[in-house]
């Protein structure tokens, strides 16, 4: 573990990103690794690969924030606007953090004004 933080820390001084996302994406030990994996990864343009990795560690940890936050902006940049509402709505249920309507607002599109009725107005 400690090589690997070495590492990890050797290619973050040295600005090495391809590298980085690679180490990052085969040897994320918990989920703000492998979201800071995903997010390399997209940065890199390899947003596929961004968007697999994501799905693969939102399986292993669904009730993750970070991960849920990550796997939806991979959603988005592919055009998988459904996928990241069900995903986004499904977090903010269970946390209603302010934070989360920045990107519902985005993949709800046209649908913002219904869903902010029925998520957000109370009834």
């Amino acid at each position: 573990r400690w090589v690997r933080l070495r590492l990890k820390s050797f290619l973050e001084h040295v600005g090495d990103k391809p590298l980085l996302a690679e180490l990052m994406a085969k040897s994320a030990v918990d989920d703000f690794e492998a979201a800071f994996a995903v997010t390399l990864l997209r940065e890199l343009h390899r947003g596929r690969e961004a968007l697999a990795l994501a799905e693969r560690w939102h399986r292993l940890m669904p009730a993750s924030p970070v991960l849920g936050w990550a796997l939806a902006e991979a959603y988005l940049e592919d055009g998988w606007d459904e996928e990241a509402l069900k995903l986004l709505t499904w977090h903010y249920e269970r946390d209603p953090n302010p934070r989360w309507l920045a990107l519902v607002e985005k993949a709800a599109g046209e649908a913002w004004p219904a869903w902010q009725a029925r998520y957000i107005t109370p009834t």
